[in-house]
């Protein structure tokens, strides 16, 4: 880059004119009427920004944008990754659920058996106390 562009204004505004009606008109003719600043000043200018220093923020864009589009493309995966999961943990839940319920079914009937047990047991008790008290 030469020394001249590096040390241009990164920005100018060609003065057009003061007055605000103009901006609603076509750009004039390049003529000695139109000047420039380094800062807007009049009611009626044209900013522009320097082509070199717009070739970087478009390269930066550019890379933003494919960046953009790799995280996208990641967060996509990972969604689908998620979803993934959670139907292999409702499957394993599912599962889970099935070994508890069945676990459940099964202590029940342990101690549906050992009440009946328990009720068989107090019957012959019954039965003993009755015929030691009959005696």
């Amino acid at each position: 880059m030469t020394k001249l562009i590096e040390t241009a204004p990164e920005r100018i505004w060609l003065q057009i004119s003061d007055e605000a009606r103009d901006n609603h008109e076509m750009f004039p003719c390049v003529n000695g009427n139109i000047t420039w600043h380094e800062g807007p000043v009049l009611a009626a200018e044209v900013g522009y920004v320097r082509a070199d220093l717009l070739d970087v923020e478009l390269k930066r864009v550019s890379a933003c944008t494919k960046l953009i589009a790799s995280l996208e493309q990641s967060s996509t995966w990972m969604r689908n990754k998620i979803t993934e999961l959670e139907k292999t943990l409702k499957l394993r839940g599912n599962e889970e659920v099935n070994k508890q319920r069945n676990t459940n079914e099964a202590l029940t009937n342990e101690l549906e058996a050992a009440n009946a047990r328990i009720a068989e047991l107090e019957s012959q008790l019954k039965a003993a106390r009755d015929f030691m008290l009959n005696d």
